[in-house]
């Protein structure tokens, strides 16, 4: 396909561990034209907080910065408009560029729970098309269609290739909600377990106030709290040799998170709190492990078994290209 003919779309997302940019890369393997947004525009962690605290005011500071982005393209500039989450966007704007880019397709992208994105609900209108990847809330609205996540190029295992484990079970998360209890919780009950742990937290101050507050976070490694995102090769470096990887969802999600399909693409195991994982198709009890929250143990027999290969279709369905073709279609 020719330069000229490549169709030009506007991608809308939360940066997000650099996620964003390989979708982006994906995209544009993909013959299209990319123009990125930030959900919020200004990405600054002040921002994000006042945002939050003053809604109306942060919304309407955002619009402004949206529409002065946006003027200079025309009507038909964008053949489509996919929007990964969405929260930043609020209706005034999403409501301008449904008046500007009429002919363009709105693809809308949930990769969270409809309870951790404020007032989507009033926002799905805007959209031609909206895409979730927890099966609950398409269960509960209508409007929804399931499509779960996808790994990454690096993450497919290469045929024959050998690899060595370490034995170990690696976790890496941002410190929320209740990843400290099951964390200490998990390491507590499996003293001869060898785990490789780090958590994510954005601010010192915010570090300084759970440490006060949270004894499970007082009863953790300290030199295992981190201050800035790990660098994606090293997160895939660490989930290629670790044993397992230990994944913790979002409490009120039922979605399967990205590290999901990251651990079993590079064949390691996994270890999970999130039991919807045994209504996939790929679903494999010789590869993944369900906790729940009444029992932390791990089963030495899972760690002890032999792995089994993922499928090639798991590969073909769940890699980021058939994920972008299937949501826009």
């Amino acid at each position: 396909m020719s330069v000229d003919n490549r169709k030009k779309i506007l991608l809308i997302a939360p940066k997000t561990f650099g996620y964003e940019e390989r979708i982006i890369e994906a995209l544009e393997k993909l013959n299209y034209d990319v123009y990125f947004l930030s959900d919020t525009i200004f990405d600054s962690k002040v921002f994000k907080i006042f945002l939050r605290l003053l809604p109306k005011m942060g919304g309407a500071l955002l619009s402004l910065c949206y529409r002065s982005h946006l003027q200079s393209y025309e009507n038909n500039f964008f053949s489509k408009i996919l929007v990964i989450r969405g929260e930043g966007l609020s209706e005034k704007t999403l409501s301008y560029i449904q008046e500007r880019f009429s002919s363009a397709k709105k693809i809308l992208y949930l990769w969270d729970n409809f309870k951790n994105i404020k007032r989507i609900r009033q926002k799905l209108k805007y959209f031609d098309v909206v895409y979730s990847f927890d099966s609950q809330d398409c269960s509960n609205e209508g409007e929804l269609i399931f499509r779960p996540l996808f790994y990454l190029d690096e993450y497919a295992r290469k045929s024959g290739s050998a690899i060595t484990r370490n034995g170990k079970i690696f976790f890496i998360g941002t410190l929320h909600s209740n990843r400290t209890k099951i964390l200490y919780s998990i390491i507590k009950e499996n003293p001869s377990l060898n785990f490789d742990y780090y958590l994510y937290c954005r601010t010192p101050l915010e570090y300084c106030f759970q440490y006060i507050t949270d004894k499970n976070l007082r009863g953790l490694n300290q030199e295992r709290i981190i201050f800035r995102p790990m660098a994606a090769d090293e997160v895939r470096q660490k989930i290629l040799n670790s044993e397992c990887v230990l994944d913790m969802q979002h409490p009120s999600n039922s979605g399967l998170t990205i590290r999901t399909f990251e651990a079993l693409a590079v064949g390691a195991k996994l270890i999970t709190f999130n039991h919807h994982i045994m209504d996939y198709d790929f679903y494999n009890h010789n590869l993944v492990h369900v906790l729940n929250f009444d029992n932390f143990i791990i089963d030495a027999k899972f760690l002890n078994k032999n792995g089994s290969f993922i499928s090639k279709e798991f590969y073909e369905k769940y890699s980021i290209y058939t994920f972008l073709q299937d949501i826009l279609g």
